[in-house]
């Protein structure tokens, strides 16, 4: 199975970058090293084969991750980098949980792209969860091609969602932590809105009389 794993990122890494600037995106690498980012949704259960998305890109203004009130909302603050990719499916060998994507199109001069970090943000949007990641890594202008790889949990810092690395989940590769989605807004930020919405409205009523 791990040299199934390794041929399938390099196949996945070679798949556009004849063509156009490439970033390879999961959550296991080739030596295994950082398989721990199962992904789970916040009830706890692992994100099934073929459901949900996880792409790349940037967040312009990353205050509106903790801000947003829905999916849409952070849907509108992202530039997505090229296609985005479903958990489990052929490329993970349809296992619940994992996933990888290779993202690709061209980085040319001027591009909003050049000097953005990455962003990973996925999202299952029946059960409105979500966990966005900002890696180290940036965009660059292809010269000639720009190409990348980034692992979850490799280099990068979570903006949403939740780390676990205990208890850990085991898909079938052995025992290894996880990430969380939570739901969008997180409850917390839920009700920080409702009572500044509250207090708002208290003032403006003492105000009227």
């Amino acid at each position: 199975m791990k040299t199934k794993l390794i041929t399938t990122l390099a196949t996945v890494a070679l798949a556009g970058s004849l063509s156009a600037a490439n970033v390879t995106f999961s959550n296991f690498a080739p030596d295994f090293s950082a398989l721990e980012a199962v992904t789970l949704e916040s009830s706890g259960a692992v994100v099934a084969d073929g459901t949900g998305t996880v792409s790349i890109g940037y967040f312009a203004v990353e205050s509106d991750i903790a801000s947003a009130r829905n999916l849409a909302e952070l849907d509108s603050a992202f530039t997505q980098f090229g296609a985005s990719t479903s958990f489990g499916g052929v490329g993970a060998f349809n296992i619940d949980g994992l996933f990888i994507g290779g993202a690709d199109q061209p980085i040319l001069s001027g591009s909003s792209f050049i000097g953005k970090n990455i962003y990973m943000y996925g999202k299952n949007t029946p059960t409105n969860e979500a966990f966005v990641y900002k890696f180290t890594n940036t965009f660059e202008q292809d010269n000639p091609l720009f190409a990348d790889t980034v692992v979850l949990l490799d280099g990068a810092s979570l903006l949403l969602g939740n780390a676990i690395s205990s208890p850990t989940v085991d898909v079938g590769l052995g025992p290894d932590s996880h990430v969380q989605m939570v739901l969008v807004p997180e409850p917390s930020s839920a009700a920080l809105l409702a009572g500044m919405l509250a207090l708002g409205s208290v003032m403006l009523r003492r105000r009227a009389a």
